[in-house]
């Protein structure tokens, strides 16, 4: 059988397809060369790179071409892999050490977390971790009344601080716990409605609460997804079976993935061998390199760098109007509905208020969504019988920030979330008479009576 190889032109033809009318070689023209023949025509002219040398026999250029491509074979893919393995595992560190801290992100150079103590002891967490630090000594404290302040991180962060500045829950620990009235506060940057129902759970499972604070974010009912330090809260019994009499935690429940191992469980998998191999082998490059880390790092880069181009080629910045997500907005507020259900049936008071929001420019939300919002937890918060307070207007401009840009190499923007310890302590003297007001009834219990009795509402 004859085998050709097209693309090559014969000498005698080319002159001819130079000639031909329109300048250029014809189709017709390029004419298949036969391999029985090849050694005796004159060198040819080659087209797109297919080099035969003279009249160099074509069955040895076969045979050496085989056996290189058989050592490339071998060694090929193994200097390859062994390359892109280098190369992944040093660009992937440097990413990582370029990785800024996710938690201040939004925060901007002059804006800091400061969760903060109260008489040596951690009153403020900010993760499910952490929460023992603050939790311990509470429980060993026993104080006859309990209040929680959950929020995002308008409640943790302190624009321009100074060393001996606090934020409003422990300026309200200062205020109450003298009076025997143990005040704990947790938050999240960017927390939605979903997230403070998590975090309810899990504080009214470690004790009973008698008055929760909560702050409501148009902003952050925008906010659909769980965070994954708060995935693992799905998976306790107690959280799990008080998700699965809503709606909306029955659908909490299910968009968190499930844990990899009860889904390895589940299909047999986890006592293969591969599955052992890669668990030790991914523990070991922890151990060794900070493996784990450093891709965990590395995607959150990667995620902030694609948001940021995101909103340079859209031109968003901090004053760009967000519109209200349907979606997410119903699900944050069916959230706030089931949060406060679950605490009024807990005998829990709850105190809801609109936060603070700068005043002195136009702000970034449209006015009939911002009337929507507050018609709508206006609503929710009157069916349980909460308190909802409007305290948007109480911080004034001067005292408000800039933030960290939008966009790629962007200046500073505008702060509407965070501001300066002078802030705080309006919020704490806006919050404290309300909680005062929301304590137990005196009689109800010995001990919160006594609670009661030494405080006197302002």
């Amino acid at each position: 059988m004859t085998r050709q190889i097209p693309y090559i032109l014969r000498r005698d033809r080319w002159a001819a397809a130079r000639n031909h009318d329109d300048g250029a070689p014809a189709l017709a023209q390029i004419a298949p060369l036969d391999l029985k023949q090849a050694p005796s025509l004159p060198r040819p002219l080659v087209i797109k790179g297919l080099a035969i040398k003279g009249t160099t026999d074509l069955a040895d250029n076969r045979a050496d071409s085989a056996m290189i491509r058989g050592g490339s074979a071998r060694l090929g893919p193994l200097w390859l892999i062994i390359a892109s393995l280098i190369i992944a595992i040093g660009l992937g560190y440097w990413v990582a050490s370029t990785a800024p801290d996710f938690n201040n992100l939004a925060l901007g150079e002059d804006t800091r977390s400061i969760y903060g103590r109260y008489d040596g002891d951690k009153i403020f967490c900010g993760s499910i971790a952490e929460a023992p630090e603050c939790l311990g000594p509470a429980h060993r404290r026993n104080l006859p009344v309990q209040v929680l302040w959950i929020g995002n991180s308008q409640l943790h962060a302190i624009n321009q601080p100074k060393p001996a500045d606090v934020t409003a829950p422990v300026l309200l620990a200062r205020q109450l716990r003298p009076k025997g009235i143990e005040v704990q506060a947790m938050s999240w940057p960017n927390g939605s409605l979903q997230e403070f129902y998590l975090t309810w759970l899990f504080h009214k499972a470690d004790r009973h609460i008698d008055v929760l604070v909560v702050p409501l974010f148009l902003d952050d009912t925008r906010e659909g997804e769980i965070r994954d330090v708060l995935q693992p809260l799905t998976e306790d019994k107690t959280i799990r079976v008080a998700l699965r009499k809503t709606d909306i935690g029955r659908k909490i429940i299910a968009e968190v993935p499930a844990k990899a191992d009860d889904a390895a469980t589940t299909t047999g998998h986890a006592k293969s061998l591969q599955a052992r191999s890669e668990a030790a082998i991914t523990a070991w490059l922890e151990a060794c390199c900070g493996f784990q880390t450093m891709r965990e790092n590395a995607r959150g880069q990667l995620e902030i760098q694609l948001f940021l181009l995101r909103n340079t080629l859209f031109n968003v910045t901090a004053q760009s109007v967000r519109p209200i997500i349907p979606d997410t907005y119903a699900n944050n507020l069916a959230a706030f509905d089931a949060m406060l259900a679950d605490a009024e049936a807990s005998g829990t008071r709850v105190i809801a208020y609109i936060p603070p929001l700068r005043q002195d420019v136009a702000v970034p939300y449209r006015p009939e969504d911002m009337a929507r919002f507050k018609a709508d937890v206006a609503a929710i918060a009157a069916r349980h019988n909460a308190v909802l307070a409007n305290i948007e207007a109480l911080v004034p401009g001067p005292l408000w920030g800039s933030k960290a840009s939008t966009t790629i190499g962007g200046a500073p923007e505008l702060d509407f979330m965070h501001f300066q310890e002078p802030g705080h302590v309006a919020v704490e003297a806006a919050i404290e008479p309300l909680v005062i007001k929301a304590l137990p009834p005196a009689g109800m219990a010995d001990k919160r009576g006594k609670a009661q009795a030494m405080v006197t509402p302002k």
